[in-house]
């Protein structure tokens, strides 16, 4: 992903884009650990509204990797299938240090 690319399909200035991309990577570590204690607590259903919640969020901010992560995981928890979930959020943090470090330049 190109953050320039990204940042004029989106229509923003680089502080813009510097202050949504903070925004996004820590409403996503927060859900990510609500996420944790759900899946702890094998709460399929607070495991699939925080994946929802992820979804949208990088689904505005176009981080597809993100996007489909989390799509996979709500689906996951719908069906009750909690077996994987805990690899496929770890790909998000994963997901999310890449995203950080390739927008570092706008902050």
């Amino acid at each position: 992903m190109n953050p320039n690319e990204l940042m004029e399909k989106l229509g923003l200035s680089a502080e813009e884009m510097a202050e949504l991309v903070a925004l996004f990577v820590d409403s996503c570590r927060k859900d990510l650990e609500q996420m944790s204690a759900a899946l702890a607590a094998e709460d399929a259903r607070g495991v699939s509204e925080t994946a929802h919640s992820i979804k949208g969020a990088s689904g505005n901010m176009r981080f597809e990797r993100v996007y489909e992560i989390a799509k996979i995981i709500e689906e996951d928890a719908r069906r009750r299938s909690l077996d994987s979930i805990q690899s496929q959020m770890d790909q998000i943090r994963i997901s999310i240090e890449h995203i950080e470090e390739d927008f570092k330049t706008f902050s």
